[in-house]
């Protein structure tokens, strides 16, 4: 019989893998030149250290929103990391990934979709006005 098994009903003693997901603060589309943000939540971990980093179509964002973890009553942690995005019309389209990196494992990666309200461009408008006066 295995003497450590009784022990894992317990609090854990071994790593406890986080779940992640993204959310978006409004939904999409989002109208153009309006500040957002997307929340990362990383839930029921063990461990209480983890790494949250932000990506921006790959590239690492600095983030200055990081929640510390908190101690839940079950003896995991939680923790959310906050990104600010203008929504200028050249971010409609934009990947952002929250990854995530716990007990040396494979980091955890979620990603949100930028879609923005970007209105008609200028020159589809004119012509249209064109013909419509012909």
């Amino acid at each position: 019989e295995d003497p450590g098994a009784a022990r894992h009903q317990a609090l854990p003693l071994f790593p406890v893998s986080p779940k992640v997901s993204v959310v978006a603060g409004v939904p999409s589309p989002v109208e153009v030149n309006k500040t957002m943000n997307f929340t990362c939540y990383v839930k029921g971990f063990y461990p209480g250290e983890v790494a949250v980093a932000w990506l921006e179509n790959g590239m690492e964002i600095k983030v200055e929103n990081v929640s510390q973890p908190v101690e839940t009553p079950r003896g995991l942690f939680e923790l959310r990391s906050l990104v600010e995005v203008q929504a200028t019309e050249e971010k409609n389209g934009s990947v952002f990934t929250c990854r995530v990196v716990h007990d040396a494992r494979d980091p955890i990666s979620r990603t949100a979709t930028l879609w923005i309200a970007v209105a008609a461009k200028g020159e589809l408008s004119d012509r249209t006005q064109t013909d419509n006066g012909a």
